[in-house]
């Protein structure tokens, strides 16, 4: 009962142990018997500026990020030193991100019913960004930010897809999205998917892509049958815009791309992305410049195979004539017969 008359006892207020977002965090406490001799304040033993006022004492404690150990000691009259202590662990708030993606919602599931891929749409909020990079499961894509806006079509190509968006100035911190997880279900039966990186100068009624399907890749004689490509979105300038067929069958599909524009709008990207076993292979095209008037062949696709025209090393052979070429494959037996002009 008598200790209070030969030292002082120092007393935090509040909690042992607190957590806070602040970098300069205010403790105070009260002092307990006579007035000690000296006062001292310590964070992780480094000495700081404190008040004592009577049998009070308040300080403004500059923290280091993580766990911080506050101490105070005080030396009563005849020198005997008696201390308090709490810790303070500083968690930095962190900085909003300039960066949002609108779409998709974070748990969304695509079906083996859906059109397989999925629409990333964003927003920048710092208009010195004028690109980000799109990241989707550890894959990254680049793709310019026009009016604060960005778009990027992705492929359902793995059961999950973690996506989010990074970028920022050339002379500043990097920014970077919050993730978001969708989950996705094989597509029913085989699937192409034809994804078209348009340039920035082109209109939407500029362009048409079309597809046609001829059953027998030996037999030029044989009528090739139209296709209706199914889109995700009207064409867009800077912006990628998506086409995709389902159940695809064995035989050659043609895919072209027809242009009227009244100056060079830029050139287009073309990507082709073909199930094989369930798995979305994708298969980088030629770019296909686009000015004045005119028609591409973006693909020619051999299926079951997955096998585009231009890989000649798939192939064991070639043949021409003043008409045709011809590419095949032994033992397989399997040929593949072109018209030139239909190659151009």
């Amino acid at each position: 009962m008598g200790i209070g008359l030969a030292r002082a006892i120092v007393q935090f207020h509040g909690p042992r142990h607190r957590v806070t977002d602040r970098a300069v965090e205010p403790l105070a406490g009260r002092i307990i018997g006579p007035s000690p001799d000296r006062f001292t304040l310590y964070v992780n033993d480094s000495p700081q500026p404190v008040t004592v006022d009577g049998r009070s004492f308040a300080a403004s404690v500059a923290l280091s990020p993580g766990l911080n150990r506050v101490r105070v000691v005080a030396s009563g009259p005849e020198g005997v030193e008696t201390e308090d202590s709490v810790t303070v662990e500083y968690a930095p708030p962190v900085p909003k991100s300039q960066i949002v993606l609108l779409a998709p919602v974070d748990g969304s599931r695509l079906s083996s019913e859906d059109p397989p891929f999925v629409v990333v749409e964003g927003k920048v909020s710092d208009e010195s960004i004028g690109s980000v990079s799109v990241v989707v499961n550890g894959r990254h894509a680049v793709i310019p930010v026009r009016e604060g806006r960005f778009r990027q079509i992705v492929p359902a190509t793995d059961p999950v897809l973690k996506i989010w968006a990074e970028g920022g100035r050339v002379d500043g911190p990097r920014q970077r999205s919050e993730a978001v997880t969708v989950y996705t279900e094989a597509p029913a039966g085989s699937v192409g998917i034809l994804v078209i990186d348009w340039p920035p100068l082109l209109a939407g009624d500029q362009v048409e892509v079309s597809g046609s399907w001829r059953a027998t890749p030996s037999r030029i004689d044989v009528p090739a049958q139209s296709l209706t490509l199914r889109s995700g979105g009207a064409a867009q300038s800077g912006r990628p815009e998506v086409f995709y067929l389902r159940n695809l069958r064995p035989g050659v599909y043609t895919f072209v791309l027809r242009y009227r524009t009244p100056q060079a709008a830029g050139v287009a990207q073309p990507i082709l992305y073909l199930s094989v076993g369930g798995t979305l292979v994708p298969h980088m095209l030629k770019p296909v410049p686009i000015q004045g008037t005119g028609r591409a062949i973006v693909a020619k696709v051999l299926l079951p195979q997955g096998i585009l025209w231009e890989q000649d090393d798939w192939f064991s052979g070639r043949s021409e004539s003043g008409e045709t070429v011809t590419k095949f494959r032994v033992p397989e037996g399997i040929t593949w017969t072109e018209r030139k002009i239909d190659l151009r």
